[in-house]
């Protein structure tokens, strides 16, 4: 991999807002589309080899590149998935455990509620250490609750829309 690449795991949530097809604001699925651009032009995307990420990619976004920039980044990513710079797939291991799917995943009670769909992305950065690789997040304001638990273990959270999901937090608390 070439020196100065930014590294990043991508939840589905980033380029599924910038297809603007969540509800979102435009404020928020701009900075998405923007961090997937600065990835084709200086980042190497971590992905886990079994493929759980793409098969989670491939439910939402568009092979053929269109019509948003979620379905651009995807296409983008069948078109490099073989180039190690940037692409970078990363071995995770199943588990059987009460509430961790993956050994790379953090056994840690702060994190026992953390949901089981996304500790997928949580093993992949992990996977990929001794890199830094930074886990961006566009629209699931649980993350803010375990971004600090979660930077204990070397595993940074970027937040595209914080303030978005800081608003959410709080409607939520307040129903």
């Amino acid at each position: 991999m070439r020196k100065g690449r930014r590294k990043v795991v991508i939840d589905t949530n980033v380029p599924i807002v910038a297809n603007r097809r969540d509800g979102g604001s435009y404020l928020c699925a701009s900075a998405c589309a923007q961090e997937l651009m600065r990835l084709r032009s200086n980042g190497t995307l971590v992905v886990d080899a079994q493929g759980l990420i793409l098969a989670e990619y491939r439910s939402y976004l568009n092979y053929k590149g269109q019509p948003g920039a979620g379905d651009a980044f995807i296409r983008w990513f069948f078109n490099n998935r073989g180039k190690a710079d940037l692409c970078k797939a990363v071995h995770i291991r199943y588990i059987d455990h009460e509430w961790r799917q993956f050994a790379e995943f953090p056994d840690d009670e702060a994190l026992a509620n953390f949901d089981k769909a996304d500790q997928k992305f949580v093993a992949t950065a992990i996977a990929a250490a001794p890199e830094n690789v930074v886990i961006l997040q566009a629209s699931d304001h649980k993350w803010l609750q375990w971004s600090e638990s979660l930077e204990s273990y070397q595993v940074k959270v970027q937040f595209l829309c914080q303030a978005e999901l800081e608003r959410t937090k709080e409607g939520k608390k307040r129903n």
